[in-house]
């Protein structure tokens, strides 16, 4: 059962915070805007992923496949109300390197991997003279 209120939503934090020349950092949080608390639930011990696509859709990198496989426990978390949890580190990458020659946009998705609160956020971004 999904337990979450409606005024939820997920935050894809990245503020395209750019750490060098090619690297960007980025995380992926939940955002209570209610009133209620209410918890996650994560069955596999994973919280969340993310996945790069280039310009054209295409897939070029993604966390979860760099990872040592989800523990396979069962975890929890509290959200407060009007608060947000930050799922995990906040990761950076060399995308520019990843990108196809000549190509100056890519998207990054998190992903939230809950059965109680399954969600998604995207963030676009265009390299400067990449």
């Amino acid at each position: 059962m999904n337990n979450v209120p409606a005024r939820v939503g997920v935050a894809l934090l990245s503020t395209a915070r750019i750490v060098s020349k090619q690297t960007v950092a980025f995380s992926v949080a939940v955002v209570n805007l209610s009133d209620e608390e209410f918890d996650v639930t994560f069955a596999s011990g994973a919280q969340y992923d993310f996945t790069i696509y280039d310009g054209g859709g295409n897939k070029i990198w993604r966390w979860s496949e760099a990872q040592p496989p989800p523990t396979g426990i069962p975890i929890s978390i509290h959200i407060k109300k009007q608060g947000f949890y930050v799922l995990g580190p906040t990761n950076a990458l060399d995308v520019v390197s990843l990108l196809p020659a000549g190509s100056k946009m890519f998207k990054i998705t998190g992903t939230i991997l809950s059965n109680s609160f399954p969600a998604e956020a995207s963030l676009d971004i265009t390299v400067a003279n990449a």
